[in-house]
């Protein structure tokens, strides 16, 4: 959501970045479509795991390198994004966090209001 690409329309890096992060979204897309998975609150849970031991890894390095990966150091992005108005770190962090959290509810929650009925035992066949 909030990229922070420096190369322009003519660069091959422009269209690597994009390319690597729809691939992401072309796998989950087919996950659910073609393979029919669907998620449970076990899988939100774990996914939030996952996701706190990364926050705990980029954190480190960001201190250890005084770097910002996953906007989570000290530095504000180059460019400007919504990062800007998540407040000062280490603030920002917890701001960061809270929406991710929101995020993954977001993304669960049509999956536990739409689930798939079973079919009845006096159901045609």
């Amino acid at each position: 959501m909030t990229p922070t690409v420096r190369w322009g329309l003519e660069s091959p890096g422009f269209w690597f970045f994009w390319a690597t992060h729809l691939l992401i979204l072309a796998a989950a897309c087919y996950a659910v479509a073609v393979r029919r998975y669907r998620p449970t609150v076990g899988d939100c849970a774990l996914a939030v795991a996952v996701s706190f031991v990364y926050l705990a890894v980029a954190l480190s390095a960001n201190a250890m390198l005084g770097s910002n990966y996953g906007y989570v150091g000290r530095g504000l992005p180059g460019a400007a994004t919504i990062v800007d108005a998540l407040g000062p770190w280490p603030l920002r962090v917890v701001w960061i966090a809270l929406l991710g959290l929101a995020g993954m509810g977001l993304a669960l929650l049509p999956w536990l209001v739409f689930k798939p009925r079973a079919p009845s035992s006096g159901a045609l066949r």
